[in-house]
């Protein structure tokens, strides 16, 4: 915003034939994630043989962890990759003893066992029952540790029931996963409409859907594929007021100048936010959080 408020064209190396996901991108595209991002990729029709020809005719160096085995150079170390192409960085790199010791130093701490480095348990917060099924079919017993008795979770919402009939026509009846911090809860919905608050009762309400301090939801309207939109638009603004990341991307999505960054977390200007709902995605608290829930 500041050096390019016009725009900018990034050029990015991405192949279609890297991923799935990539192969169904377009060659030229609008970046989601930062707003007056065009990226292009140039060599997306491309395939590896393509990139190794022009590489050695031009006589340029190539990454020697591509002569160590690795086929994605920006996958380095990540928690993602194989097990197998971990042991290639452990012995291809003497830094890899380094992170060895933090995680026998955070194992240590959270009361982890070694075969929670070994079997590279590490890479995941919450395991999948997938792999620690894998694991007891193994004999391998991976704890959880004293301290992660309680692992973290995301904010979720539980619905008590479906839709049901009610004088307003139907209604919708959930909770959230904890208590909210109905401050902030209030100020983000405003990205929604305007808010109604009660700090006396511990309520707020935006368009017949009252969210409850700690953590209720109530929801009436008179059509139901309409209530069912408004319950998840709150959820999500719910989500993004509670889990925000501080990452900034909604601010450079508004167009009014009503957004800011206040300890880390997005705070919206009551008084000049249109309510339009531009900035409220994508936001990554909602994008990789848990998914929405069924009704």
């Amino acid at each position: 915003m500041k050096h390019y408020p016009d725009g900018v064209l990034s050029f990015i190396g991405q192949r279609r034939y890297e991923s799935e996901a990539r192969a169904s991108k377009p060659r030229v595209w609008n970046n989601p994630w930062t707003p007056g991002q065009v990226g292009a990729s140039p060599i997306q029709n491309w395939t590896a043989l393509h990139v190794w020809l022009l590489i050695m005719s031009e006589g340029e160096k190539a990454n020697p962890w591509y002569e160590r085995g690795l086929d994605r150079i920006g996958c380095f170390l990540c928690p993602a990759s194989d097990l197998a192409e971990l042991e290639l960085v452990k012995e291809g790199s003497p830094l890899y003893a380094d992170w060895l010791e933090a995680l026998r130093q955070h194992a240590g701490s959270r009361g982890l066992p070694q075969e929670w480095i070994d079997y590279g348990a590490w890479r995941w917060r919450r395991m999948p029952s997938s792999y620690r099924q894998e694991l007891d079919k193994a004999g391998i017993e991976i704890g959880r540790g004293e301290s992660k008795a309680e692992e973290p979770t995301n904010l979720r919402l539980f619905l008590a029931k479906g839709v049901s009939p009610c004088i307003m026509g139907f209604s919708i009846e959930g909770a959230f996963s904890r208590p909210l911090d109905l401050d902030r809860v209030k100020n983000v919905l405003n990205l929604i409409g305007p808010v109604e608050l009660s700090t006396a009762e511990g309520w707020c309400s935006v368009d017949g859907v009252t969210v409850f301090e700690e953590g209720a939801v109530i929801a009436k309207g008179p059509d139901v594929e309409g209530l069912k939109e408004k319950v998840e638009e709150v959820r999500r603004a719910v989500v993004k007021a509670e889990e925000c990341v501080g990452c900034g991307v909604c601010i450079a999505r508004c167009c009014e100048g009503a957004l800011r960054i206040e300890l880390g977390k997005i705070v919206v200007n009551e008084a000049t936010c249109i309510h339009c709902g531009r900035c409220a995605e994508p936001c990554p608290a909602v994008t990789f959080g848990d998914a929405a829930f069924d009704f």
